[in-house]
C-alpha cells in the first residue's frame, strides 16, 4: 500500500551559518546551516572485490597484522601529540595547531578501535584525547569566526564525539556555556549531509544539556531524522514529549502523524490528529486521514461526518464519493447483521429499519460512483448487496448482469454481507505494525491459530510453580496424567472462548435450496458453514409453498460450533415473507479440535533441574467416519422416549478413554435424528464427575415420575468401568474417581436398581465399557493392578435390556480408524443401516457378530458383547424395536 506522505518544509524553520565567535563576543546563540527536509537517497550498487585482490598468493596472520597496525597508529598519535605541544609552545600559526590537533584526534580514534579494553594502549589514547579536547573546542571557535562551516563542523563533531565515546562513559569533561551551541553545529553538519543516525545522537546530546534556546527546532529535526531512518517509534515518542513543551507546534503534530502512519501505529494516531485538527479543522489532508482512521476503527458514522466535510470542500471528487458510499454501505451491513443475530423481535425490526435507511443512501451514492467508474467490481458488488438487502429484486438482478458481463461471479441472494474498504483485498487504510492486516470483512481468526495460542498460553500458566507450593504438592498437581487432562480441558474450552469472541463475526453465505426429500419431509439447504436440514411437512402443500417463496425467505439467529477444526452451523431460523418461521437446531454435543502444540515448550518446574518426559495422551482431530455422516432422519417424533448419555474421556487419575466424547456425541445425534427423540428429551453429560453422574440418575428418575411412568428410557455410557478387587463387583468410573477406591465410583448394581425401580415402561442400557480393570489402550487402569479381574455378573432390574461391550476379563477396545469405541461403532452402524427400524435382538446379534470378528482382526484380542434382560423385556426384546 502506498504510504500517506505528510509534507513538511523544515528548511524554512531556520537558516544561517554558525558563528560561535559571535556568541563569545555578543552572547548570542549561533545558528547552524539549514537542515532542509531531505529526499530519499539514491541506491548505490554493490562493491565487489577485484579478482586480483583475492589471489595474491600470500596470507598473513590476522592478529599479527592487527598488532602491527595498532603499534603504528599509537606511535603516529604520540608523534602528532608531541608535535602539537611543540607548535603551541613555539606559538606557531593557529591553523597549523588546529590541523595537527584534528589529525591527532583521528589517529587516536583509529588506534582505539584496535586496542583492547583497559589496555595500556587504550589508556594512552584516552589520555591524549582528554588533553587535546580543549584544542578541538578552540578550533571550532577559530573556523566559526573565519566563516569556514566545513571545518567548523569537523572540529565541533570531533569535540562532541569525544564526550560521547563509550570509552569515556561516566566521565565528565569540563564544559563551557557555549557547549550546547557546539553540539548544535555538529548536529547541523550531520543532518545536512543526510547522516541522520549521527545527527540523532547529537540531537539527543543537545536536549540532555537542558538548553532551551534552540530546543524546539532540535526536537523537530530529531523527529524528521527518525522518520528518515525508519525509527518511527522514536519519532512518535519524541514528538509526544516535545508537544508537552510546545503544544502549538503544528509541524511537530505532522511529524507525529507521519510516524504513526509509517510506523504502523494507528492506535496512537488520534492524539496527534486531535491536536492538528484543532488548529486547522478544514485541512483536507488531515480530514482525509481522520476519515480513514474512523473507517479502520469501524466508526462509520464518524467517518461519514468527516467525509461530508471533505465533500463540501471537494464536491466533485470521486475518491470522496467512494468513501461516503462505503460508509453508508458499511453502516447498512452493520445494522443488517445485527438484525439477524438479535433475538428480540422488536429490536431486530428496529435494526432492520436502520439498515434499510443506510442501504438506501448507499445505493444512491454507489450509483453515482459506478456511473463514473463503470468497471469497478468492488462498487458494483456493494451496489448489488445493497439492493439485495433492500429486497429490490429487479435492481439486484440488473447489477448482477453487469457483474457477470465483467467476468465475475454474481452476488448470492441470501448471505450475511461483509464490511469492505476502499482498498484492494479490503485491507485497512493504516496497517498495524507496518504489516498488511487481515481483511476487515474477516475479523475472526482461523480457529487453528486461536486454539493453539489459547492452549499454549493457559497450559504454561497452569504449569507454573506457585510461590507457596512445595515440590511434593507441585508434583501431585503437575504430572503426566494431570497435564493430559488439563490439555484436554483447555482444548475444549478454546472452542467456547472462540465462539463467544468471534461467533457474531462469522458470515453465513450462499444458501442453496436442494430438492425436497418427500420420504422424510426435509429440505437440505447448503451453506458456507455446512448443510442445514429443515423439517417442513408436505401436508397442506406447506413444503411447496416454502419452495415457491424461497427467494423472499430471510434468516436470523445463526449459531455455530466447531468440529474437526471446521466451523459449522448449529442453529438458524428461516422466516418466510408471510411470517412463518422454521428453525434448525443441531443436537447437543460436538467434538473438540485438539490443537497441535509442542509439549516440550511448556515450562515445567523440576527441583533437580532435569525435565521429565511429559507427553500427554492427547486426542487428535479425525475426519468423520462413515457413521458420523449420513445419519438417517426420522420425522416421526418419539416424545415419550428419554435418553441419558454419559461420555467420560478425560480422567484425573487414570488414562483417558480414546474417542469416548465422539461416541457420546454421535450416539446423541442418532437418538435425535434417527430414533426421533426430541432434543429436550436427551441429556448429554460429558466428562461427568461423581456428583454429575449421581445428578443424571436423579434427573431421569424425576422425569419418569413426572410422566407417571409413561416413558421409555435409553441409558448410554462410554468410559471406564472397574472391578472392586475384594468383592469383584462392577463399577462405572467418574472422571474424578479413584480406580482403587470404589466409594468414589458408581456401582453398576446400584445403577440397575435405580433405573429399574423408576417404573418406566422399559429401560434400554448400552455400556461401552468393561469391568476387568483394563482400558482401551490395552493397559491397566492402575499400575498397582497387573492382571485383569473377572467381575461378578450384574443382573438387570425391572423391565430392562442391557447390551454391554465385553464379557468377563475382556477389554472394551477402540476402533481407531473410525474414532469410536469398537462396540459403539457397530451399534451406530446398525442404526444407520436400518434407519432405526430394528429390533433389540437384531441390533444385538449384529453388534456381537461384528465386534467379535473385528476385535480379532484389528485389535488381536477377544471382545464379545453380551446381552442381559429382566422383567417384561426378557420376553419382548426379541421383537421390541429400539424406535417405538
Amino acid at each position: 500500500m502506498r504510504k500517506n506522505r505528510i509534507l513538511i518544509n523544515l528548511s524554512m524553520l531556520f537558516t544561517a551559518s554558525a558563528a560561535i565567535t559571535a556568541y563569545a563576543v555578543n552572547g548570542n546563540t549561533p545558528s547552524a546551516a539549514s537542515m532542509p527536509d531531505t529526499p530519499d537517497m539514491m541506491s548505490i550498487g554493490s562493491l565487489m572485490p577485484d579478482d586480483d585482490m583475492m589471489h595474491q598468493g600470500i596470507l598473513l596472520d590476522g592478529d599479527s597484522l592487527k598488532q602491527a597496525g595498532l603499534e603504528s597508529k599509537i606511535q603516529k598519535a604520540a608523534d602528532l601529540y608531541k608535535h602539537l605541544k611543540w607548535l603551541k609552545y613555539e606559538n606557531q600559526p593557529e591553523t597549523e595547531v588546529y590541523t595537527t590537533a584534528l589529525d591527532c584526534y583521528s589517529v587516536c580514534v583509529d588506534a582505539m578501535k584496535l586496542a583492547a579494553k583497559n589496555s595500556p594502549d587504550m589508556d594512552r589514547c584516552k589520555s591524549i584525547l582528554r588533553d587535546i579536547n580543549k584544542d578541538l573546542e578552540a578550533g571550532a571557535f577559530h573556523y566559526s569566526s573565519a566563516g569556514d562551516n566545513d571545518r567548523l563542523t569537523k572540529f565541533a563533531q570531533a569535540y562532541v564525539d569525544t564526550h560521547m565515546m563509550d570509552a569515556f562513559k561516566g566521565e565528565d569533561f569540563p564544559l563551557t556555556s557555549v557547549y550546547p551551541s557546539i553540539v548544535y553545529c555538529a548536529a547541523s553538519g550531520a543532518y545536512n549531509v543526510k547522516d541522520y543516525d549521527r545527527a540523532i545522537g547529537y540531537f539527543d546530546r543537545y536536549i540532555s544539556t537542558g538548553e532551551d534556546k534552540s530546543r524546539e527546532q532540535i526536537y523537530m529535526f530529531l523527529g524528521q531524522a527518525c522518520i528518515n531512518t525508519g525509527k518511527y517509534d522514536r519519532a512518535i515518542t519524541a514528538m509526544s514529549d516535545a508537544l508537552v513543551l510546545y503544544p502549538d507546534n503544528y509541524n511537530m503534530m505532522l511529524i507525529g502523524i507521519q510516524g504513526c502512519i509509517d510506523g504502523g501505529h494507528p492506535e496512537l494516531l488520534q492524539t496527534f490528529l486531535d491536536k492538528a485538527l484543532a488548529m486547522k479543522p478544514l485541512d483536507e489532508q488531515l480530514l482525509n486521514i481522520q476519515g480513514k482512521l474512523h473507517e479502520d476503527m469501524q466508526q462509520y458514522q464518524k467517518a461519514l461526518d468527516t467525509y461530508r466535510k471533505l465533500e463540501e470542500i471537494r464536491p466533485d471528487n470521486l475518491g470522496v464519493a467512494r468513501h461516503i458510499a462505503l460508509c453508508y454501505y458499511n453502516l447498512g451491513v452493520d445494522f443488517y447483521n445485527k438484525s439477524i443475530y438479535e433475538e428480540d423481535d422488536k429490536i431486530a425490526k428496529k435494526y432492520g429499519r436502520q439498515s434499510n435507511t443506510y442501504f438506501d443512501a448507499a445505493s444512491m451514492k454507489l450509483e453515482e460512483v459506478v456511473a463514473n467508474d463503470p468497471t469497478s467490481l468492488k462498487y458494483l458488488k456493494a451496489l448489488a448487496v445493497s439492493y439485495g438487502c433492500l429486497g429490490n429484486k429487479e435492481k439486484f438482478d440488473n447489477v448482477n448482469v453487469r457483474i457477470r458481463a465483467l467476468g465475475d461471479n454474481p452476488i448470492a441472494e441470501k448471505s450475511m454481507p461483509d464490511l469492505i474498504t476502499a482498498n484492494a483485498n479490503d485491507l485497512p487504510n493504516f496497517a498495524s505494525s507496518g504489516k498488511n492486516a487481515p481483511s476487515i470483512g474477516s475479523k475472526a481468526p482461523l480457529y487453528t491459530d486461536f486454539a493453539k495460542s489459547y492452549v499454549e498460553k493457559n497450559l504454561n500458566a497452569w504449569a507454573k510453580k506457585g510461590e507457596f507450593e512445595t515440590n511434593d504438592d507441585y508434583r501431585k498437581r503437575v504430572n503426566e496424567t494431570t497435564l493430559s487432562q488439563e490439555y484436554d480441558r483447555l482444548s475444549r474450552k478454546a472452542q467456547d472462548e472462540y465462539l463467544t469472541a468471534y461467533g457474531k463475526k462469522l458470515r453465513v453465505t450462499d444458501f442453496s435450496l436442494e430438492p425436497y426429500d418427500a420420504e422424510n419431509e426435509v429440505y437440505m439447504i447448503k451453506s458456507s458453514y455446512g448443510p442445514i436440514y429443515l423439517n417442513i411437512p408436505r401436508e397442506n402443500s406447506e413444503a411447496e409453498t416454502f419452495k415457491a417463496n424461497w427467494k423472499g425467505v430471510h434468516f436470523k439467529n445463526p449459531s455455530y460450533y466447531i468440529k474437526d477444526n471446521e466451523v459449522l452451523i448449529s442453529g438458524i431460523t428461516f422466516v418466510t415473507p408471510y411470517g412463518k418461521e422454521y428453525s434448525y437446531s443441531k443436537t447437543e454435543g460436538v467434538t473438540h479440535y485438539v490443537p497441535p502444540i509442542d509439549i516440550a515448550g511448556i515450562n515445567i518446574y523440576t527441583p533437580d533441574g532435569s525435565r521429565p518426559t511429559v507427553a500427554p495422551s492427547t486426542p487428535t482431530a479425525f475426519k468423520p467416519s462413515d457413521v458420523d455422516e449420513n445419519i438417517p432422519y426420522n420425522n416421526k417424533p418419539s416424545k415419550s422416549t428419554f435418553a441419558v448419555i454419559i461420555a467420560n474421556e478425560s480422567y484425573a487419575n487414570v488414562p483417558r478413554v480414546e474417542a469416548a466424547l465422539n461416541d457420546g456425541e454421535t450416539f446423541s445425534k442418532y437418538c435425535n435424528l434417527t430414533l426421533g427423540i426430541p432434543k429436550e428429551n436427551i441429556r448429554v453429560y460429558k466428562d461427568a464427575t461423581l456428583g454429575k453422574m449421581l445428578r443424571a440418575i436423579a434427573d431421569i428418575r424425576n422425569v419418569v415420575k413426572s410422566v407417571d411412568g409413561n416413558a421409555d428410557v435409553i441409558f448410554y455410557y462410554a468410559g471406564h468401568g472397574m472391578p472392586d478387587e475384594s468383592t469383584k463387583d462392577a463399577f462405572l468410573l467418574p472422571v474424578d474417581g479413584d480406580a482403587m477406591v470404589s466409594e468414589s465410583c458408581i456401582s453398576l448394581g446400584k445403577l440397575y436398581s435405580d433405573l429399574g425401580d423408576m417404573g418406566a415402561n422399559s429401560v434400554m442400557v448400552f455400556l461401552d465399557a468393561c469391568f476387568s480393570g483394563g482400558n482401551r489402550s490395552g493397559g491397566m487402569l492402575t499400575a498397582a493392578r497387573g492382571v485383569a479381574i473377572k467381575p461378578k455378573q450384574t443382573s438387570p432390574k425391572g423391565n430392562m435390556f442391557t447390551l454391554s461391550a465385553a464379557s468377563g476379563q475382556e477389554t472394551a477396545m477402540p476402533y481407531k480408524e473410525k474414532n469410536h469405541g469398537l462396540f459403539t461403532y457397530y451399534l451406530l452402524k446398525k442404526l444407520q443401516e436400518s434407519k432405526g427400524n430394528v429390533t433389540l435382538k437384531e441390533l444385538s446379534d449384529y453388534v456381537i457378530d461384528n465386534v467379535r470378528r473385528q476385535a480379532t482382526i484389528v485389535n488381536k484380542k477377544p471382545q464379545t458383547p453380551q446381552v442381559s434382560t429382566s422383567g417384561n423385556m426378557a420376553v419382548e426384546w426379541t421383537k421390541r424395536k429400539i424406535r417405538n
